[in-house]
């Protein structure tokens, strides 16, 4: 009898050590989404890029970091956070995050994490289907659908070289950006314009400023902007502009020589 307790005994401590590891093994992989998010309410925008593992940051640099915080802003400074669930294996795991802005509705994310070097690194951050919601709420929020973007300049000639690009000559200080939309906006919306520096065939540099379109009266589907060059001027080589609206993202390269 005494041989039966000792073994149940056992058992018993064994499965509160499995419980315990796991608990401080979880708590472990979602301390760089606690970090990041710390970082990023006191506006430290590069100790929150620091959270992301070295193949995220290989992949996408700091300013590309800062794009996807501008497109998601109840991942930025300001919002509230916690974590819905989380799950690993021995060097990956899942957790699925509830963030929201002041008294926005709550956006989810789930984050992928590795471990690396023995340290927990956030993989990437997938923002969630957003929930299904009645026809006629859906068509009530939905944004226009971006269906054109055109780059123009004042005193500039344009020919197609042999990569089949756009070749701009007689470049000025400024460009222009038309944006066409397949219905007329309704509510007030922001619009990122990226001016991306492309080198073999990757975006090496690029600004973001912000414009605020507000609903016309005249319902109009075209909209006119003028953006300044980039920092270093237009130095020779291939350009992307991007137009960023919510989940969509429109862009247009060319050349300059």
């Amino acid at each position: 009898m005494a041989y039966l307790f000792i073994g149940f005994l056992a058992l018993i401590c064994t499965v509160l050590a499995i419980v315990c590891y796991g608990n401080r093994t979880t708590g472990q992989m979602t301390e760089p989404i606690r970090r990041q998010f710390a970082a990023l309410g006191n506006g430290d925008t590069r100790r929150a890029y620091e959270c992301m593992s070295p193949q995220f940051r290989r992949a996408r640099s700091f300013e590309e970091f800062g794009a996807l915080l501008d497109e998601n802003p109840a991942l930025g400074k300001g919002t509230t956070a916690r974590i819905e669930s989380s799950s690993h294996s021995r060097d990956s795991g899942t957790a699925v995050v509830e963030s929201a802005v002041s008294s926005q509705t709550p956006r989810t994310y789930t984050y992928e994490l590795i471990l690396d070097g023995g340290e927990w690194k956030i993989s990437s951050i997938k923002p969630s289907a957003p929930a299904e919601k009645k026809p006629q709420l859906q068509k009530a929020i939905e944004q226009p659908r971006i269906t054109g973007v055109t780059v123009t300049r004042g005193s500039m000639k344009i020919s197609v070289g042999d990569d089949g690009l756009p070749v701009v000559r007689l470049a000025d200080p400024r460009y222009f950006i038309t944006l066409t939309f397949d219905r007329p906006i309704e509510a007030t919306t922001d619009v990122v314009i990226e001016t991306a520096v492309c080198l073999g065939g990757l975006r090496t540099s690029f600004t973001r400023s912000r414009i605020t379109i507000e609903p016309d009266p005249a319902r109009k589907t075209e909209y006119l902007f003028t953006n300044d060059r980039p920092p270093q001027g237009w130095d020779v080589g291939v350009y992307e502009v991007s137009i960023v609206m919510g989940e969509q993202r429109r862009g247009v390269k060319f050349r300059i020589y």
